[in-house]
């Protein structure tokens, strides 16, 4: 399923899996330090392979685990990522994450709109009961994303995120199905 607004249309993983072009830009997003530096996942760097894309599409397409690239519709151009992961339906729990690749779509609007589309999906479609993510104490654009949308700060992991030599706070976030539909009854 295509989640899309007017800017951008979330396109699932499936769709694009035969499009190599897009899977050696995704495989140039993961292996750009400025795009991963609060992922905190320092393997992904050493990934110097298209297998690793593999792999990731193969994670993506998983009933636990749904990819998504970001197309911008205006300039038609995949920009970067946004995934719903851990899904877990006896919970009915699932955990955010974004990731835009391209720089110059960097603080343009892009992950709020893609956070809009992924969390109507996760609450009217998936019928999800609570979407949570996690970031840097130091990634201020994320945080404030995430109390955008109304996230509850749920809990720290004291020093858990290493960053460029500095040991620091990972800050979890949590929305539940009833906060979202309080805050966008309207748009139901």
């Amino acid at each position: 399923m295509i989640l899309e607004n007017e800017t951008i249309q979330l396109r699932p993983y499936i769709l694009e899996k035969d499009n190599l072009t897009l899977r050696r830009e995704y495989l140039e997003w993961i292996q750009d330090y400025n795009n991963i530096e609060y992922i905190n996942s320092i393997s992904l760097l050493m990934n110097d392979s298209l297998d690793f894309i593999e792999s990731s599409f193969s994670r993506f397409t998983s009933k636990n685990s749904q990819g998504f690239f970001i197309y911008h519709k205006s300039s038609k151009k995949f920009i970067g990522t946004a995934k719903l992961d851990k899904i877990d339906f006896f919970r009915q729990s699932g955990e955010f994450g974004i990731m835009i690749g391209e720089q110059n779509f960097k603080r343009q609007n892009i992950g709020t709109l893609s956070m809009e589309l992924i969390l109507d999906y996760s609450f009217r479609i998936l019928g999800l009961h609570r979407v949570w993510g996690g970031c840097a104490v130091n990634n201020i654009g994320m945080q404030k994303l995430f109390e955008k949308f109304n996230f509850k700060e749920e809990g720290r992991q004291r020093e858990s995120i290493y960053i460029n030599g500095i040991h620091q706070d990972g800050v979890l976030y949590g929305l539940l199905n009833k906060e979202y539909k309080e805050k966008y009854n309207d748009k139901m």
